[in-house]
């Protein structure tokens, strides 16, 4: 034998040799597992399909429930709209409501005021006619009267101021008889109109 010693391999070396190994080999894997598994380009476009969301009524957003790019399903609530502003028009229109409430009881009543008034026009037309008919009656008696020298020219007078303001008291009635009725047509207007 031979007194010549080879020189051992060091374990040190096959050990950082078999890390370096490995690891190339794990990264060497994950770089191929994720090749092939992903996509890579330059100039890539996703298809995807976006459905425009609409609301319903207008207004600022008070509480956002998604986040960007979340996906959503039907009827799902998306949003919670600020009704601040809803609420004081809906008030509006209540208000306003209520008031042509009130136009229509109003104007209801104005009708039946200018109903009964009519009907008060058409009774003092008929006792202004009688009087008429009274005062006509008396200036022709009392012309035949002054004819006779019965009456003096006075009382002739007096009768033929009393015909003819009997005669104008009825025109005066007949008119306002005229301007009751055409009230009665804009007051039933009003109250269709509400």
């Amino acid at each position: 034998m031979s007194d010549t010693i080879s020189p051992k391999k060091s374990p040190v070396k096959k050990i950082i040799l078999s890390v370096v190994l490995l690891t190339g080999l794990f990264f060497g894997y994950k770089k191929i597992s994720y090749t092939l598994s992903h996509e890579t380009t330059d100039n890539a476009q996703v298809e995807t399909q976006i459905v425009p969301v609409i609301a319903r009524a207008s207004g600022y957003i008070k509480e956002l429930m998604i986040q960007d790019f979340d996906s959503v399903t039907t009827k799902q609530f998306l949003v919670t709209i600020d009704d601040a502003e809803l609420q004081t028009q809906l008030a509006e229109l209540q208000a306003d409501s209520v008031q042509a409430m009130s136009d229509i009881a109003n104007a209801k009543a104005s009708l039946q005021n200018a109903i009964t008034s009519l009907s008060v026009n058409k009774g003092t037309i008929e006792i202004n006619k009688v009087k008429l008919q009274q005062a006509d009656g008396d200036y022709e008696r009392n012309k035949k009267l002054f004819a006779g020298e019965a009456i003096t020219q006075k009382q002739l007078d007096d009768s033929k101021f009393n015909s003819l303001s009997a005669q104008k008291l009825v025109e005066n009635n007949q008119n306002d008889l005229t301007a009751a009725q055409s009230k009665i047509p804009v007051l039933e207007s009003v109250i269709k109109k509400n």
